[in-house]
Order: C-alpha cells, then sequence, then structure tokens
C-alpha cells in the first residue's frame, strides 16, 4: 500500500488567509452586536423615587423610564412591601407601558385592596393612558389627572 500524504497545499495557500479574515470579522461583527443589545437592555429601565411629601400614612413614588416586561419586577418586589395606607404612583415620568407594565399596576392594585390598603395612579401621559384604556381598566384603576388630586381622594 502507497503511502498517503494528505494534500496541504490548500492550507499554505492565500485561501485559509481569507478564512482566517472573514471568521475574525464574523466573531468581530457578533461581539460588536452582543455589546449593543446589552447596552440597549441596560437603557431598558425603571427609576421609582419616594418623594418627600410622603408621610406613614401617604406614600407618593414618581416612577421615571419604561414599566414593561424587563422592569416589573423591580417594580413589584419594591412597591409591594410599602406599609403606607395610601399609595400614589406619579406616572408622569414613564415613557413606555407594556402589557407587563399594566399587568404589573392591577397586580399591585388587587394586593393593596386585599390588604385593606388602597393605590391611584396620577398624571399618566398619553401613551399610559392609552394602554390603560385599550385594557379597559380605566374604572378599575383609580386614575387622577395630577399627584395632589389622587392625595387629595385618598384622604377624603
Amino acid at each position: 500500500m502507497a503511502n498517503v500524504r494528505p494534500d496541504v497545499s490548500f492550507w499554505n495557500s492565500p485561501r485559509p488567509n481569507f478564512l482566517r479574515s472573514l471568521l475574525l470579522i464574523i466573531i468581530n461583527v457578533v461581539c460588536s452586536f452582543l455589546r449593543y443589545v446589552s447596552e440597549l437592555m441596560s437603557r431598558i429601565q425603571l427609576d421609582l423615587e419616594r418623594l418627600p411629601s410622603s408621610n406613614d400614612s401617604l406614600t407618593i413614588y414618581r416612577a421615571t423610564g419604561k414599566l414593561s416586561l424587563e422592569t416589573v419586577s423591580d417594580f413589584i418586589q419594591r412597591l409591594r412591601p410599602d406599609p403606607a395606607q395610601q399609595l400614589v404612583l406619579d406616572m408622569s415620568g414613564v415613557s413606555f407601558l407594556d402589557s407587563a407594565g399594566v399587568g404589573a399596576l392591577v397586580s399591585l392594585f388587587v394586593n393593596r385592596r386585599n390588604h385593606a390598603k388602597t393605590f391611584a395612579l396620577a398624571a399618566l401621559p398619553p401613551q399610559a393612558t392609552a394602554v390603560v384604556t385599550v385594557a379597559g381598566l380605566q374604572k378599575l384603576l383609580p386614575i387622577h389627572k395630577s399627584v395632589e388630586e389622587a392625595a387629595a381622594a385618598k384622604q377624603s
């Protein structure tokens, strides 16, 4: 039997350099895409600020950012344990509300009602108002034009 040697001339030709370069370009593009997606995900956030006008019986939070699938878990974990009898959420800074965000609002409302506490929304931006209306929840959730109106309604 003759000694068979593989043809290595292909690997010594300029073609493998082209394939290596192409592979490095593909890896670089994929890494850049993953960095971009990671940066986009880090921008999807919801900040909750407890306003100084809050007291033992009334807590007012201002939400800023997106109340969406990516942020609802932290939203619920932060607001659900609030001990105040009355909770008002200022939504004027919410730039986006999706169905998961609406679900979180309803969940918080029901949880507080089951514990004989109240929850109200104030200053909904147009996009959030449209989502709540389409979901048919404007009659379930107490919605007020301003934080002051919501706080006054809760005290009476």
